[in-house]
């Protein structure tokens, strides 16, 4: 009973007893704001059953289910303000309410049914307060072909159950996830084919045994990570940022999980972050556009993982950073076949178990000398078709340049000995111009892609 509105009438049905509280009155005689509550006799929870409210609307017009109720016969329902202490909405509570604007789901709520707000297409924004669940083993999300274009979280709701806006959201455009949220289910957010725009201001990590996408079938564009997301977990993008071109991951982040990226297509801009400690197997597999990675920090793969986190990707070019001394293991596997140039600073003195595939044709362009080179602690595994130190290609390139074989584009040499990529030469040949290829000293003449070169003069 409430003061709220100015009058009750009580129906009963064969086991449950329903109240119907009626609001202001509209000129054709329905009620513009409905409440309908089942209170159970034996002192359960209270909730919305289909069974108890269906029979009890019978004398008014509407003999389906409670759906009904929010248009039959030309009534129209655009408000409903749901009680403090419910706990449950059973399935198909009010499908079909197309009329309804404006809906408040109190905080005790706990299981949205099924389909029980399915097709409340003028349903524009929803305030989520609290954690709903969805019965045991359902998949069928409680808000299926709504109108929903904004959800807004409050700073409470730390999951986001698994199908809970599956299917519901395909109007919406842009998502602002609360900072408390710790866990998304697979499904979560299927088919919001028009989100383009995501804020992420915590951790996310799917439940348990989870290799779904939330975002599964959509297509995200941008996604912004706040300060204090520390780790994204396995699935959580995966498939869903296939039009993305440019991702950053925030300073202070320390973990990635297995497949967070995969078929990420378009990517051709990434950063990773200094703090990055351990990035799983295929976290951006298939992104074959992204051709250069820069290698800020050291990271590990996680224990019993046995695929690298770019598996089949297109990387061609592995800059390190001049503040890492280690490359991790099973860092990079691209293709067998495909070449791969690794550009390594002098701060390296370790490299670890298989950092790239057996069989890919890697060069590796070293910042110091030879004898440098040889003190880098090597695992057996790691095994370069090609190893260009500072010492190794600068005096013939020198020696070319001085006979006249070779001109220097822009760029300069670097103040270790290196050539800055700007600083690539080029050979001449009859009036054409070539670009360059790596070249390295072999005895008596030079090697230029596995072929000998002889010197002139």
């Amino acid at each position: 009973r409430s003061t709220l509105f100015p009058y009750t009438t009580l129906f009963r049905s064969v086991k449950d007893r329903v109240d119907l509280r009626q609001a202001q009155h509209k000129g054709d005689g329905g009620p513009d704001m409905l409440l309908v509550v089942d209170h159970a006799d034996d002192g359960r929870e209270p909730d919305i059953a289909r069974r108890g409210v269906c029979q009890a609307f019978v004398g008014h017009g509407i003999s389906s289910r409670v759906s009904t109720a929010c248009s039959p016969h030309g009534l129209s329902r655009t408000k409903l303000s749901l009680p403090e202490g419910l706990v449950t909405i059973k399935p198909h509570a009010f499908e079909g309410c197309s009329s309804l604007a404006e809906l408040e789901i109190p905080t005790s709520v706990t299981t949205l049914g099924g389909d029980c707000f399915k097709d409340a297409t003028s349903l524009k924004e929803l305030h989520i307060r609290a954690n709903y669940a969805l019965p045991s083993g359902s998949t069928v999300s409680p808000f299926e072909n709504s109108g929903i274009e904004k959800l807004v979280f409050e700073e409470n709701v730390t999951l986001i159950a698994s199908h809970l806006f599956d299917k519901g959201c395909s109007n919406m455009t842009g998502l602002y996830l609360p900072s408390t949220l710790q866990t998304v289910g697979g499904w979560a957010f299927r088919d919001c084919t028009s989100l383009k725009s995501l804020v992420v201001r915590s951790s996310l990590n799917p439940p348990s045994a989870t290799v779904v996408s939330p975002f599964v079938g959509g297509d995200i564009e941008h996604i912004e990570f706040m300060s204090g997301v520390v780790s994204i977990g396995s699935y959580i993008f995966s498939g869903a940022v296939n039009s993305m071109t440019s991702l950053v991951l925030p300073e202070g982040m320390t973990t990635l999980g297995s497949n967070a990226f995969a078929g990420c297509s378009s990517l051709s801009s990434l950063y990773i972050p200094t703090t990055m400690e351990e990035m799983g197997m295929d976290a951006f597999e298939g992104c074959t556009s992204l051709t250069t990675l820069n290698m800020n920090s050291s990271f590990r793969k996680p224990t019993g993982a046995s695929y690298s986190p770019f598996e089949n990707g297109g990387i061609t070019v592995v800059n390190v950073a001049d503040v890492l001394s280690e490359i991790k293991t099973n860092y990079l596997n691209n293709a067998d076949g495909t070449q791969i140039r690794i550009n390594i600073p002098v701060s390296v003195t370790k490299i670890g178990y298989s950092v790239f595939k057996d069989g890919a044709d890697y060069i590796v362009y070293y910042a110091g000398t030879e004898a440098q080179w040889e003190a880098v602690t090597k695992d057996e595994t790691f095994v370069p078709s090609q190893v260009i130190c500072s010492d190794t290609v600068l005096p013939l390139m020198s020696a070319m340049r001085q006979v006249g074989m070779v001109e220097e584009s822009e760029g300069s040499e670097g103040t270790d000995g290196s050539l800055s990529d700007g600083g690539a030469c080029r050979r001449t040949v009859g009036n054409r111009m070539r670009a360059a290829v790596p070249i390295m000293l072999t005895g008596n003449g030079a090697k230029e892609s596995g072929k000998e070169v002889k010197k002139k003069g």
